[in-house]
């Protein structure tokens, strides 16, 4: 574990969460987590327990989806925020927290996520739900399991990292077409970790749709990562952290019609 036991205990006083993130990870065991007065339903020996610790539990700007201070003071209100590949719903929790009065929309289509999301959010009247992966078509597609067993939230339709002789059929929906059945014309905050498939879903979304955006964050893949940029670069001040090395690697994008 990169982390050591005394940080995480620390960080989420609880020995149980602590001894729940060093099991071995079994299909159907649940645990729980309280976080803002809610419980969090997570899968023990798994990569949930990791995302609540990225995602929520580290400080200030270590956070997965931490948002530099001025960023987020420059963008003002947010009424829509879009948290596509939603996994059990870590982000969308976040995102909750921190823009208070945002309409979020969740997109995640693995089942079981999907459940999970479902019930970690049902207390937030203001969080819908959609069960589909968002893409450049409307179809149903087979998804990868992460070549490592225990991350729940890796599913793929990307080779590279994944298990190809583990599938899961899911539904897709072109991203464009479904923001706009979802009566979202404009989003002022989106979020986007679809394990590789970013540039299909954002080069969908379109350019006008993304100029309208305040402020974009997620992760690459290694996969059309520079046509990402690129794309992104037409209307916002991009920056990464990325180690040399490594596959993955995050990015903020903040429009500049946005002044910091």
């Amino acid at each position: 574990m990169i982390r050591s036991g005394l940080k995480l205990l620390l960080r989420s006083r609880s020995l149980r969460f602590v001894l729940d993130d060093r099991k071995q990870y079994a299909a159907g065991v649940f645990s729980s987590y309280v976080w803002n007065g809610h419980p969090i339903w997570y899968r023990p020996g798994s990569s949930d327990t990791e995302l609540i610790y990225t995602i929520l539990l580290k400080r200030g700007r270590k956070g997965e989806y931490a948002i530099e201070p001025a960023a987020r003071a420059a963008l003002g209100t947010v009424r829509t925020v879009l948290d596509i590949g939603a996994n059990i719903g870590i982000s969308t929790l976040y995102l909750a927290a921190l823009f208070e009065d945002a309409r979020i929309v969740a997109f995640e289509p693995v089942t079981e996520n999907f459940s999970l999301l479902t019930r970690n959010t049902q207390h937030l009247t203001r969080v819908q739900r959609q069960p589909v992966a968002l893409g450049e078509a409307d179809e149903t597609i087979e998804m990868l399991h992460s070549d490592v067993p225990s991350n729940l939230g890796g599913y793929s339709r990307v080779a590279t990292g994944s298990d190809r002789q583990r599938t899961v059929r899911v539904a897709m929906r072109a991203a464009r077409r479904q923001c706009e059945e979802l009566g979202i014309n404009a989003a002022d905050v989106v979020k986007i970790d679809v394990e590789g498939s970013e540039w299909e879903v954002l080069n969908d979304l379109g350019s006008s749709f993304l100029s309208s955006c305040k402020f974009i964050i997620g992760e690459l893949h290694g996969r059309h990562d520079f046509e990402v940029l690129n794309l992104l670069s037409e209307h916002f001040d991009v920056s990464v952290r990325k180690n040399l090395g490594d596959r993955c690697f995050m990015f903020q994008a903040l429009n500049r019609h946005v002044e910091a």
